[in-house]
């Protein structure tokens, strides 16, 4: 799972006083192929995940996000491949069911609450 490649487990999720996983620390270029794709499902591209200004890298004027596109490639040092087993890698995105990322005994994981956070921030901040 995306969360868990990063570091996350449900104990530094549920601390208060926890900075989080090393990962939190690290500035996108210092990140592993694997923990670029993990930060690529929950809707982080570099900018997002270094905090850079939104002014740096979105046109207000066109609005329109220039540091990603729809239709651009992947970068070359993000390893999708980690999602295969999940039949994740690659797919259109909301075409992968919500049971797939289910624990066993029923309950919702974190990373799915954290993707849908994730994508409805993208969303607002592509309409902005």
């Amino acid at each position: 799972m995306a969360i868990e490649t990063l570091g996350w487990t449900e104990e530094l999720w549920t601390d208060d006083d926890s900075d989080g996983p090393e990962t939190e620390g690290r500035f996108w270029v210092d990140l592993t192929p694997e923990e670029k794709a993990a930060a690529t499902r929950l809707c982080y591209f570099e900018e997002t995940w270094n905090r850079d200004p939104i002014t740096e890298w979105y046109d207000y004027e066109q609005k329109k996000n220039t540091a990603v596109t729809a239709d651009g490639p992947i970068p070359k040092d993000i390893d999708l491949g980690i999602f295969v087993e999940s039949g994740y890698a690659g797919r259109e995105p909301g075409s992968v069911a919500g049971g797939l990322y289910t624990m066993d005994n029923g309950a919702r994981s974190v990373g799915l609450a954290v993707t849908s956070f994730g994508l409805a921030l993208a969303t607002v901040l592509l309409l902005v």
